[in-house]
């Protein structure tokens, strides 16, 4: 077997180490920024849905350097990010967004790392 390989592929395994470990930090940041929001807005009818939309959106925005202060990607980037926080909710833990949010990029990194 080719050496290069090797390294190429322990490579893209420690990518997706990495990648899931700042998972948890970006489920954790948009906790802190979600669950004050909510804490405010849980009298209202909507205030979950609100909160957790203010949070996605920030969380979006924080992305405004990576993509160059265009606007559509960033919103796309939180608004995926919804149903991870959505997680929260129905698991009543943080960690139920963690789960949902690391197996659902694993399923799109493990493929392309063993490529």
């Amino acid at each position: 077997m080719h050496l290069h390989k090797i390294f190429y592929a322990l490579n893209n395994l420690l990518d997706v180490s990495e990648t899931s470990i700042s998972i948890l930090g970006e489920e954790l940041l948009v906790a802190g920024i979600t669950l004050p929001v909510y804490c405010y807005l849980k009298k209202y009818r909507f205030g979950w849905a609100l909160s957790n939309l203010i949070g996605c959106i920030a969380f979006g925005f924080m992305h405004v350097f990576a993509y160059d202060f265009q606007i559509w990607p960033c919103l796309m980037v939180g608004l995926s990010r919804y149903p991870f926080s959505q997680a929260w909710k129905s698991t009543d833990s943080v960690r139920g967004g963690m789960y949902i949010h690391l197996i659902s990029d694993l399923i799109v990194l493990l493929p392309a790392t063993l490529i």
